[in-house]
């Protein structure tokens, strides 16, 4: 090779590395300008990642620009030069870096000025479509309610405490322009010795509302603040202490002062509903906390419990409509987990939401409780309009934006369904049982490989939780990972042996072609299980016959289950089949 090709090649290489290290430079601070933006201003999470694939494909481009611009001054100058001293070679030498200073300078300034233009075509289009200037807006007016501490000395007084914040939290929920996180999201950091910034970054919110509950006798002092996530700067704090009986003037300023600290808008009625007081009396609001208390609480004793004392609030106080509305959600609950008939739960259920909404037409949350009742009637019609009037009163309701969601995909609006569950999720971001249904939706919609990585989230998280455990199993045997399936349908067996569950596993082990364990289970536990469930096993064993007298079986029993059958995978082997049809056809999801 002669000496003038070693040159050119020499400067070829210098130049071809000082261009890409001077784009990986500029793409990097690029990088941690936006992702500085995109914290500070609420951009999708996203976008990081998006600038860095386009500057990965960018790459090739800049190196093979730097490599023709390159080549081009050393043909030009090779027709002129012919190096034949060591004098002209070195007046060579000088002109190739002459050269090679300036086409790197230049091919560097185009590579930069081209990371520079991905990163702004991408914030500016951001911003243009609305996204960036509306996550602001929203991020800067949002609140997580965390547990308020019982300052009293007595444990007894936990759930008064509990009831403050319960109360706070549904006062913000009924404003439209305000993000407030969920009580069960909210309650886990109950003694959480996490700092408020790190609070807030896990729950996805501005603010931070927090404080104490001190009672006695029939004085109360609460200590309130509300401090601002990013700069721990008190945005608002107040102490009241007061009679008791002022406790319901106590949470609607809390709630004022916080909407208009946040600067967010109040709308006449939510002003109003805000300071509506529940009750005169304290006797009944007392009690009334002590439920929903126990009805978070979710065991089938606590639930029984909860109605006792839901009936002693009414006996007090018959026009406390909240009051109706908790007995309302007890029974639809215990009806929704199987843990009470249909017939005995659904029309209490049905009598005590009349009432609620006689005495508040504007109970955004028994609203929600109705169309929850009006989907087991199967009225979809009337149960979605409940919904959408649901939410316009509570915006904020995050279980009423999940339930809408569970209704929407059952009727195979699968789109609208993700799009209601991600936002209840938004409100509820560490809501096991939400989490649970995103995976189960998109089983569902037969996404199975979605499903099966949401799913699995959860149950590394959640790794105590049954539900998710048999959702689990029953999306990897859908995918056809049958010893998966069955190594996660046993875990939910072993950590909830309910007879449903250990028929589920019997169809798993069908649909695995072990038939034998299939039937000493579906023997051992059909007699206690919900009919649907021993359809299955019969539907993974191909007897339609049997699959549709059971089911009919459920229905004349009103399975909570009976709902999925229009969208349920595990009956698309008999979903031609005519009985089926006509069972469809009874439900009103023909």
């Amino acid at each position: 090779m002669s000496r003038l090709k070693w040159l050119v090649l020499e400067v070829h290489r210098r130049s071809l590395w000082q261009v890409l290290l001077i784009y990986v430079g500029g793409a990097w601070a690029c990088y941690e300008l936006i992702d500085t933006i995109s914290n500070r201003f609420a951009l999708p999470d996203w976008l990081p990642a998006l600038v860095v694939v386009l500057f990965l494909l960018g790459l090739p481009f800049v190196a093979a620009t730097a490599f023709v611009r390159e080549e081009v001054a050393p043909r030009v100058a090779r027709t002129d030069v012919t190096p034949a001293t060591e004098a002209e070679a070195a007046v060579a030498r000088q002109a190739a870096r002459r050269r090679r200073r300036s086409l790197t300078a230049r091919n560097a300034g185009l590579s930069f000025m081209s990371a520079l233009a991905v990163w702004g075509v991408v914030v500016t289009g951001w911003l243009v479509l609305g996204g960036g200037a509306g996550a602001s807006a929203t991020e800067s007016k949002s609140v997580a309610v965390l547990p308020f501490a019982n300052m009293s000395g007595d444990p007894a007084n936990e759930y008064f405490a509990d009831g403050i914040t319960d109360d706070v939290i549904t006062h913000l929920s009924k404003v439209a322009d305000l993000k407030v996180t969920s009580r069960t999201s909210s309650m886990r950091y109950k003694g959480t010795q996490e700092s408020v910034r790190e609070i807030a970054s896990e729950l996805g919110v501005a603010s931070i509302l927090e404080g104490g509950v001190q009672r006695v006798a029939d004085r109360i002092r609460i200590n309130a603040q509300l401090i601002d996530a990013q700069t721990d700067e008190h945005l608002w704090a107040e102490q009241y202490d007061r009679a008791l009986i002022d406790i319901f003037a106590i949470q609607s300023d809390i709630a004022q002062q916080i909407v208009t600290a946040l600067e967010a808008t109040l709308t006449g009625s939510e002003e109003e509903q805000i300071a509506r007081w529940p009750t005169d009396n304290l006797e009944a609001y007392d009690l009334y906390v002590q439920a929903r208390f126990l009805w978070n609480r979710r065991t089938a004793q606590d639930l029984q419990r909860a109605i006792g004392l839901f009936e002693e609030v009414i006996a007090l106080d018959s026009l406390y409509a909240a009051a109706y509305a908790g007995l309302a959600d007890t029974y639809a609950t215990l009806y929704s987990w199987d843990l009470m008939p249909w017939e005995e739960a659904i029309p209490a259920a049905e009598r005590a939401l009349q009432r609620a909404l006689e005495l508040d037409p504007l109970l955004g949350p028994a609203r929600a409780t109705l169309a929850n009742v009006l989907e087991t009637q199967r009225d979809w019609v009337a149960a979605d309009s409940e919904f959408v009037r649901a939410l316009d009163l509570a915006p904020g309701y995050a279980t009423a934006h999940h339930w809408y969601a569970l209704m929407l995909a059952k009727l195979g609006r699968f789109e609208e369904a993700l799009a209601e569950v991600r936002r209840a999720a938004e409100l509820d971001p560490l809501s096991r049982i939400i989490s649970t249904n995103i995976g189960w939706l998109h089983y569902l919609a037969r996404d199975y490989d979605a499903a099966i990585e949401q799913l699995e989230t959860v149950v590394a998280g959640e790794p105590t939780f049954a539900y998710p455990w048999a959702l689990l199993g029953e999306a990897y045997a859908a995918a056809g990972r049958y010893p998966e399936a069955i190594a996660a349908m046993r875990r939910s067996v072993e950590l909830e042996g309910w007879p449903n569950t250990q028929l589920r596993l019997a169809y798993i082990y069908e649909r695995a072609g072990q038939s034998a364990e299939a039937a000493r289970l579906l023997d051992e536990h059909r007699a206690n299980g919900d009919p649907i469930f021993v359809a299955l096993v019969f539907v993974a064993a191909g007897d339609s016959e049997r699959a549709v007298e059971s089911l009919d079986q459920a229905l004349d029993q009103q399975s909570p289950f009976l709902n999925e059958l229009k969208v349920e995978p595990r009956y698309d082997p008999i979903r031609s089949d005519p009985r089926f049809e006509e069972l469809l056809r009874r439900l009103r999801l023909e």
